[in-house]
């Protein structure tokens, strides 16, 4: 039993047990109340609905590729193997689960771009690097999500501006004593953190965020093209023209993300009942 949990913290730091033994408590804690447990159990009804369940089948194999491919480039290696499961739980998840928003922000997939070049992010990288004793880390952790949570709220109301800038300021506060201990701890063992290897688990979800972009680009075409094709069959009856419809819209947006979403409203504003091929062959221009 002793060797499991050294091989565990081997495996994993201080702060990432703690986030672990923190979601088991939260589960535990879900499942021993009625109310919770059902509404967990309607999640998971949606969550492993077949369709939803086939995206992230062929998400978690798109990153496989591309892992396959910084492998062959001696980029990859098995130690990296953990660090690409939380990318792609933390990430690569989020990114495909926030794809609505590209339907309200024309530049979503550039944005996850810039925010994958943020100075920033070197921050977060080495304020990472130092952790607490594990019972700091438990104590830590939910400290900083309730600051988050209330922060979150007093944005809201005005009232509790003060406040918010309050938490703000500790929290910003904690974030530059994490940097300076880092930074300490980086200088006292220089040859194990300034070194190719670290410099690449830090490009790593840098790297896989990106190169993620394009499925998430291709599946929000997808999606789409599946609202767009679901319009037609509300005012088309004829199979025959609903294909013409199909290929007619594929033929003028491609894969033109901006071209379709701007499709599916003068589908729901001009086609009626009854259009025939040519008024179709008009519309879609």
């Amino acid at each position: 039993m002793k060797e499991f949990f050294e091989s565990i913290h081997k495996s994993f730091d201080n702060r990432e047990i703690a986030v672990i033994i923190w979601i088991i408590i939260g589960l535990i804690f879900v499942l021993s109340k009625t109310s919770f447990r059902k509404s967990l159990f309607d999640f998971l009804k949606i969550l492993f609905n077949l369709k939803i369940i086939s995206i992230i089948i062929f998400a978690w194999a798109y990153s496989l590729i591309i892992i396959y491919i910084l492998y062959s480039f001696q980029y990859w290696d098995y130690s990296m193997t953990k660090d690409s499961i939380f990318w792609f739980l933390l990430s690569g998840l989020v990114i495909l689960f926030n794809l609505n928003k590209a339907e309200q922000n024309k530049d979503y997939f550039l944005d996850i771009i810039k925010d994958n070049i943020k100075f920033t992010l070197l921050l977060e990288f080495i304020a990472n690097i130092y952790n607490f004793s594990l019972l700091g880390e438990l104590f830590f952790i939910p400290l900083m999500v309730l600051f988050s949570v209330i922060i979150g709220l007093s944005s809201t109301n005005p009232k509790y501006k003060i406040l918010e800038n309050f938490l703000t300021t500790i929290l910003s506060l904690f974030g530059f004593v994490l940097i300076i201990l880092s930074i300490i701890k980086i200088v006292t063992s220089i040859q194990v953190y300034l070194n190719y290897y670290m410099l690449k688990l830090f490009l790593l979800p840098i790297i896989l965020s990106i190169t993620f972009i394009p499925f998430a680009y291709l599946l929000s075409v997808y999606m789409n093209y599946e609202t767009l094709f679901a319009k037609f069959k509300f005012f088309i009856n004829d199979y025959k023209l609903i294909k013409y419809a199909r290929l007619r819209s594929f033929q003028k947006c491609g894969i033109r993300l901006n071209k379709i979403r701007t499709l599916i409203p003068l589908i729901m504003k001009e086609f009626y009942s009854g259009i025939d091929k040519n008024e179709i062959k008009n519309l879609i221009t």
